[in-house]
């Protein structure tokens, strides 16, 4: 019954991708809006670069446009979401002009594979176009670099530590529980030279345990966390309050700053996924825990 589901989505989605492509060769200028599917951050940002890679190999320009569907909208930061946080969302392709009619078509982006560029991995590819399509608004960058300075050491573990979801296990997530990460930690710094280590986690518990622990070695980001499970960013339930746009703004930032960690200790999630596609030579360490 799965495998039918989603070979009937699959097969919707090329009827669906099919439309907009063949909406390309008409006799007017057509640019696809790509929409929020509100997800969580990454989630919703792989499912934009899917929409844009799309785009780009049907010759058709996009804007990516997260309204208020997004988690993340905030009225404060303007209209769309995705504009907070990065320099460009509009994106030409076509090589058709000056037409006395434009359309602009809402399309609603696909969590199927992201369509790769020729000659290079899936994984290079999905870096390609992060660099190509995710570039940073200036004040981000700076507040990166800044942070990277003050708290790395030439050899930086980077953690990534998912409570809320993977404890409740939403969608089958799975994370191990905080005891078995400070095993692990312990366990990785044995066996190498770290001189610090950066934590990125949506769990306040977890933070003042592994802090206590790991004393000055370990270092994070101040940010909205959970104490009583509740999600962040309200995508299985009604999230904690907080401007959404600091929502954004903190995933983001851990997000990269991870990417700049030589290893990363990890229980698997969307942060990981950028991290890791942001950066190719970052590696990671399954976080599974085995006793």
């Amino acid at each position: 019954m799965g495998v039918k589901k989603l070979s009937c989505r699959y097969l919707f989605r090329k009827v669906y991708d099919k439309c907009f492509e063949l909406a390309g060769f008409l006799p007017v200028g057509v640019c696809i809006v790509i929409k929020s599917k509100k997800c969580g951050f990454f989630g919703d940002l792989s499912q934009a670069l899917n929409a844009i890679r799309f785009a780009e190999q049907a010759g058709i320009d996009c804007q990516v446009c997260w309204d208020k569907r997004s988690l993340y909208f905030d009225e404060k930061q303007g209209n769309n979401v995705w504009d907070y946080y990065f320099k460009n969302s509009r994106f030409t392709f076509s090589r058709k002009r000056n037409y006395r009619l434009n359309f602009r078509i809402a399309y609603y982006p696909s969590a199927f594979g992201f369509p790769g560029y020729s000659g290079l991995s899936v994984k290079d590819s999905t870096s390609y176009a992060i660099s190509k399509f995710c570039i940073l608004k200036q004040n981000i960058i700076d507040h990166i670099e800044s942070y990277i300075r003050a708290n790395f050491t030439p050899t930086v573990l980077g953690v990534h530590y998912r409570g809320t979801d993977a404890k409740a296990g939403y969608e089958s997530r799975s994370t191990p529980t905080v005891d078995q990460m400070v095993l692990l930690i312990k366990k990785k710094l044995s066996n190498n030279q770290f001189g610090s280590i950066f934590l990125a986690s949506d769990d306040s518990n977890a933070v003042e345990i592994l802090s206590k622990t790991f004393g000055s070695i370990l270092h994070f980001k101040n940010c909205l966390r959970s104490a009583d499970g509740s999600s962040i960013h309200g995508h299985y339930d009604n999230g904690l309050k907080g401007s959404g746009y600091q929502k954004g703004f903190e995933v983001l930032v851990d997000a990269c700053i991870l990417s700049h960690c030589d290893f990363l200790l990890h229980a698997g999630s969307q942060v990981v996924w950028f991290a890791s596609s942001k950066e190719t030579k970052l590696v990671l360490w399954d976080a599974t825990f085995v006793d």
